[in-house]
């Protein structure tokens, strides 16, 4: 608890003075000059400061004094008494058959005295999005305070947006400990505006993270809001209570909207049972019928499109929107590609789209607009991907290192990951650990056959000195183990479909397959016969495409199915600590010639007999 109020108190208080820097409340009229294109903004402005967290700071005069990135350190100070005004959500009539919560809009007083702020004609906006962070898995858990520093600063400095595009928390043996709480609060110091949910924040059930959005400081807070427009419960047609379609920032006089949805598509590549309750809304679909709303109801200027998902031909429809429909970025994820690129477009400013590899190579993508005052238009831009090089000139954020620091210092995280299994013998790849996996289901399963997927092993294992941190990142889901009934003719032909249609599944060591017959441990099997089988959840539950128009879930043929109460890791857990201190997969499994072995509990952390 005394950790957790640390942290608290490190991510809040600057957090709300952020919100309060130079923030008023008014009513801006603008006045156009006809020969310049410049803007004069009339602002009637209120007495009392009103704190908002949805507008960043301005971009800095020749007065202001702009912080060293590589000397920064958090403030820490006395909030005075003017407390951040609490906005009360309002339901908006639909208009659509879209779910129908929208953000509301503040409305400030109208008394007080007036001031005149004149813009230039043309403004630059800078756009930063992180996406499929994996707990940084793939970099350094600790590249977020780098990406933080640079980001922080043009937050500060140049009024950049930061948005993240899905994926951020799952992965790495840090942000799995806490189910994510560390990137929530590092995102949180560093200022970032969105969240758009990808299929891995699923990974642990959406009661794990729904919790940062719960308005309960105790058990950890986003500061920003999490973007689901297209995700749906499939009783009600409503968007998910904690969740949002889209948020508005409001930089100088220019409202950006952003939309975040989730790519439809990406719905099969989630545990069923993780998604059965919900349904995933066409994102085009959605995001042309939003961007209207942001555009004519919310008075908008700029809309922003972040999509958990990478679709060329979902980009190209929704580049082709027009009139109030107009999006001038996407923002991608998922499919780790390293893009930068544009859709030109007649009549408007072409449509810039990006998305980062999480590499070291391409940690975060951005976009920079150049917005018209005087047509209210996007006119150009550019995007591109942003290197540990690129950024290392901006040093890390003190004030992340700070915060990861003390979560990874904490006595019972450092007892876990530090827990020894075993010795590898070499260096395999992840290719070479799916079919001992499979046999780690069957054996301690005690079933006939064992069945995973190939993606489950996400890294590949060093030699030497293997520790349960170290087995996170290798295989950082927590799939539970499923179990059918099949007869042998179902097992042979869905080996041989999966043969055939390439489907991602792997069968244990001991299956063999020739000339259309397939082979237990050197015996035909019995095509008559039943046999259990089984599978991690995940690759069990989902469908399986034989054709575009013929999509199929072999494991439902089955009988007598059940989820049993094995997790696939802990399972690993304890075949590799029954290796003895040599481990090599080629080997088979390891486990005890009787039927009690030691069970390795990873939500416990302890040794169970």
């Amino acid at each position: 608890m005394k950790k957790r109020l640390i942290i608290f108190l490190l991510v809040s208080i600057p957090v709300f003075l952020w919100g309060c820097i130079g923030i008023s409340s008014t009513i801006p009229v603008t006045t156009i000059d006809p020969t310049t294109g410049s803007s004069t903004i009339s602002e009637t402005v209120s007495p009392t400061t009103v704190a908002s967290t949805i507008v960043p700071t301005l971009a800095p005069t020749e007065s202001q004094t702009i912080v060293d990135p590589t000397t920064y350190q958090p403030t820490t100070l006395v909030p005075t008494t003017n407390q951040p005004t609490t906005i009360v959500p309002t339901t908006v009539e639909s208009t659509t058959s879209l779910p129908t919560t929208i953000m509301p809009s503040t409305v400030p007083p109208t008394t007080g005295v007036t001031t005149t702020i004149t813009y230039e004609r043309f403004e630059t906006l800078e756009f930063y999005s992180m996406n499929d962070f994996h707990g940084g898995a793939y970099t350094d858990m600790y590249t977020i305070a780098a990406m933080g520093g640079f980001m922080h600063q043009r937050k500060l400095n140049q009024g950049a947006i930061l948005l993240a595009s899905g994926d951020i928390f799952q992965g790495s043996a840090l942000s799995n400990y806490y189910f994510g709480l560390p990137l929530v609060e590092a995102m949180n110091i560093i200022g970032f505006d969105s969240f758009t949910i990808g299929n891995h924040e699923f990974d642990w059930g959406l009661d794990k993270i729904d919790v940062y959005w719960d308005g309960l400081s105790g058990n950890g807070e986003a500061d920003y809001p999490i973007l689901a427009a297209n995700l749906v419960d499939k009783q009600t047609g409503e968007t998910l209570p904690w969740t949002q379609p889209y948020t508005i920032i409001t930089y100088k006089d220019i409202r950006i909207g952003i939309i975040g949805v989730i790519d439809d598509y990406t719905y099969n590549s989630i545990s069923y049972s993780r998604v059965e309750d919900y349904e995933f809304l066409d994102e085009v679909s959605v995001i042309y019928d939003y961007a209207a709303i942001l555009r004519n109801e919310e008075n908008c200027d700029i809309v922003i499109a972040s999509i958990h998902g990478y679709d060329t031909y979902a980009n190209r429809d929704i580049a082709d929107f027009q009139g109030a429909h107009l999006v001038d970025i996407i923002f991608n994820g998922h499919s780790h590609t390293d893009v930068a690129s544009s859709y030109s477009r007649t009549g408007f400013a072409p449509l810039y789209y990006a998305q980062a590899s999480n590499s070291s190579y391409s940690l975060f993508a951005g976009i920079t607009l150049e917005f018209d005052r005087q047509t209210r238009t996007v006119v150009s831009g550019s995007a591109r991907t942003y290197s540990e090089d690129d950024i290392a000139s901006y040093g890390n954020h003190q004030g992340v290192l700070t915060m990861l620091d003390i979560f990874v210092d904490d006595d019972e995280y450092q007892d876990y990951i530090t827990t020894y299994l075993t010795t590898a013998t070499q260096y395999f790849y992840k290719s070479s650990l799916t079919p001992w996996g499979s046999s780690v289901i069957r054996d301690y399963v005690g079933v006939d056959f064992g069945v995973m997927n190939n993606g489950g092993f996400r890294k590949n294992m060093n030699s030497g000195d293997l520790t349960m941190g170290d087995l996170v990142v290798i295989y950082p889901f927590d799939n539970y183990i499923k179990k059918t009934k099949m007869t042998g003719q179902q097992i042979t032909n869905l080996y041989r479909d999966k043969e055939q249609y390439g489907w991602d599944l792997v069968f244990d060591q001991g299956v063999t397959y020739s000339a259309g017959i397939l082979f237990k441990d050197g015996i035909a099997v019995d095509l008559d016969q039943y046999y259990w089988i089984a599978c991690v959840d995940y690759a069990f539950d989902r469908e399986y495409t034989k054709s575009y128009y013929d999509k199929v879930r072999p494991f439902s043929v089955g009988i007598e199915t059940e989820t049993t109460t094995f997790l696939i890791r802990d399972l690993l857990v304890e075949d590799l600590i029954n290796s003895d201190g040599s481990f090599n997969p080629a080997y088979g499994t390891h486990i005890p010639p009787t039927d009690v072995f030691v069970f390795f509990d990873s939500k416990k952390e302890e040794l169970m007999i």
